[in-house]
């Protein structure tokens, strides 16, 4: 929670005031109590269901954590709000077709979510114009059992789809992939300098760890350049990610 005092006094009747903000990426929430003839002080909300701590380039990301601007339905019915939705976004579901389709693909994290993977995820839209400073983060998340694992250098495979609909997933029921998608580049990061940022979590497999990073990938400039970025100790952290061949330069 962070707090923000006025400047002047309130003068009315004693209240609780609410404002949201609510934004096409990101929103907020923040509330006060007014009482009469003191001053008033805004309560910003930091700290959200499913979003340990949220990370981003801009000045407002860092003083106030954002929630994503997200809803997560299935079949009609909405299973999860806000942060909470990139938990479930490849959590397996029975009651959905192609997820069944995909079951002999599935595989049970160390967090005891039964996942499915290889979903395809969209970072530019076919035919969006982008300005020269224009800039996507995506927030992800890893798990491991021990840190040695944890902190092996990740891979980031950044695919083209060639189509006009975007596809749900990367590969096909036998984990083929798609004939219409092609593998742009891979950004890898070191990932030992998120140590500090860690903490244990106890799952249905016994303890394990966790570690919460964004992908800051700059596409509107002549190259393509990326940072890694994580929160530790509510300080925002940046590390160097290198685009290996087959990148777009």
């Amino acid at each position: 929670m962070v707090s923000y005092q006025g400047d002047t006094k309130y003068l009315g009747r004693e209240m609780v005031a609410l404002a949201f903000d609510i934004g096409t990426t990101s929103s907020a929430v923040s509330y006060t109590y007014l009482y009469p003839n003191d001053y008033a002080r805004a309560n910003v909300g930091t700290r959200w269901p499913g979003q340990p701590e949220s990370v981003g380039s801009s000045k407002a990301c860092q003083l106030t954590e954002l929630i994503p601007t997200l809803l997560a339905y299935r079949n009609g019915e909405c299973k999860a709000i806000g942060a909470e939705t990139l938990e479930h976004v490849d959590a397996y579901d029975p009651e959905d077709r192609e997820h069944r389709e995909r079951s002999s693909l599935a595989y049970t994290s160390v967090d005891g979510l039964f996942k499915i993977p290889h979903l395809f995820g969209v970072l530019i839209r076919k035919g969006m114009r982008m300005e020269s400073d224009f800039a996507v983060q995506e927030k992800l998340y890893r798990t491991s059992k021990t840190l040695q694992d944890l902190f092996k250098a990740i891979e980031y495979a950044i695919y083209v789809y060639d189509g006009d609909e975007v596809p749900r997933w990367i590969v096909n029921t036998k984990g083929k992939k798609l004939p219409q998608i092609r593998h742009l580049c891979s950004l890898k990061a070191d990932m030992s300098n998120l140590q500090g940022s860690l903490q244990p979590h106890k799952g249905p497999q016994g303890p394990y760890y966790r570690a919460d990073y964004t992908v800051s990938i700059r596409l509107g400039g002549t190259k393509l350049e990326a940072r890694l970025q994580w929160k530790e100790n509510g300080t925002l952290r940046e590390g160097p990610i290198t685009i290996l061949p087959g990148a777009l330069v």
